[in-house]
């Protein structure tokens, strides 16, 4: 998700459940593709769907 100018990307909280939008550097190559550059480690587990879901709880929980 973009945001204010910043690429966001959804990970898996330590809480069963909950998750947390996570600051990442991304480069777009397409409408439905793009490479993420920083702000990931190796197995960290993100969401990739329902992310309109995941954005508007973070704007109510005020989480960015």
């Amino acid at each position: 998700i973009r945001k204010n100018g910043k690429y966001y990307v959804f990970g898996v909280s330590e809480f069963e459940g909950e998750y947390e939008p996570i600051a990442v550097d991304a480069e777009v190559l397409d409408n439905n593709t793009y490479i993420i550059k920083s702000g990931l480690n190796k197995g960290d587990e993100v969401v990739d769907n329902a992310l309109f879901m995941m954005d508007s709880d973070a704007q109510i929980n005020g989480l960015y």
